[in-house]
């Protein structure tokens, strides 16, 4: 994207190089798989379906959240197998037990 281009976005913009997003992220599932261990990247910076999916390899499962808002928005989109990354505060249980119903959200 050309500088002028970039000064007339409104902000805040996620503003990434594409390329290098999916190769980093390949690499980084690659190393996981070679070692093992499942990778369940972080949702809390990008905040998007189509990084998901790249931080994924597409297949919207494991993944990282830290709003309960932000595991409703990912888990209507199709994603499941998402960990609520805290504490759950009291006047929480509610409403998580509401979403733990319908879809896989570890608390």
């Amino acid at each position: 994207m050309e500088e002028e281009a970039l000064s007339t976005l409104c902000t805040p913009a996620l503003v990434v190089d594409l390329d290098k997003v999916k190769r980093n992220a390949e690499r980084m599932i690659d190393r996981c798989q070679n070692l093992g261990v499942q990778l369940r990247p972080h949702m809390k910076t990008h905040k998007t379906l189509e990084c998901a999916d790249i931080m994924t390899g597409g297949s919207r499962r494991c993944i990282v959240v830290s709003t309960l808002a932000e595991a409703d928005f990912y888990a209507d989109h199709g994603f499941d197998d998402i960990l609520y990354a805290y504490s759950l505060p009291f006047d929480k249980v509610l409403s998580t037990h509401t979403l733990n119903s319908f879809r896989k959200v570890m608390l």
